[in-house]
């Protein structure tokens, strides 16, 4: 169950292209449309801020289990990483709101950076003796929370006016830009170390002329 350096690296590359090409070409374009410009810059950078303050809650909890718990392993992994896979799927439920054509798209980047991180999971609880039944339990688990979320943001956003969401657009696109620059690539980065000279990172670009031409030539 566990994946090669080199594919976890070049699918988080591929993701984080993927997702940066939606922030620039579909989200914040639908937003500068409607909204003003003053409320799309402070949403964006309110977006920007949340996610700064979830990582850093996030790690900081972390680093506090490792000291205090170092047999604490997949549990509490498990559990940072399904807070990313709900937040991710609310954002996937508010631009379906919006669109169900930006919602598919987002979540198919979203789906191939996370993909990874569900095995990283199964791996270390494979890795401290968790039974097999009870590994499928965990990635049952981890869907759950994506429908979930997905279906919480579309049915609290669905009857709201435009504005409101595509004012959560824009902070959406604040939120998932500041994911790719700050956690997607330098994770990518991190899964090559020590690999010497490679054009791994080669997936960016081509995630990003990916869903150009999905949007503009096949869409």
């Amino acid at each position: 169950m566990t994946l090669p350096s080199r594919v976890v690296g070049a699918a988080l590359q591929l993701a984080a292209g993927i997702l940066a090409a939606i922030v620039a070409l579909d989200l914040l374009p639908q937003a500068a449309a409607t909204i003003p410009s003053g409320t799309l810059l402070l949403a964006f950078v309110l977006g920007s801020a949340a996610f700064l303050l979830l990582d850093y809650a996030s790690t900081r909890h972390a680093a506090r289990r490792r000291k205090d718990a170092v047999q604490a392993g997949s549990a509490g992994l498990f559990v940072g990483i399904a807070g990313d896979f709900l937040i991710d799927a609310i954002v996937i439920g508010i631009a379906t709101a919006i669109s169900l054509t930006t919602g598919l798209r987002l979540a198919v980047g979203m789906a191939v950076g996370q993909v990874p991180l569900a095995f990283v999971v199964i791996a270390a609880a494979k890795g401290q003796g968790v039974p097999g039944a009870r590994r499928r339990g965990i990635l049952g688990l981890l869907f759950a929370v994506i429908i979930f979320g997905a279906v919480l943001g579309y049915l609290v956003l669905k009857d709201q006016p435009a504005t409101v969401n595509l004012t959560l657009i824009a902070g959406a696109a604040g939120f998932l830009l500041t994911a790719v620059v700050q956690v997607m690539i330098p994770d990518a980065h991190d899964f090559l170390e020590g690999a010497g000279p490679t054009l791994t990172p080669i997936w960016f670009t081509i995630g990003l002329a990916g869903f150009a031409f999905l949007k503009f030539v096949v869409v």
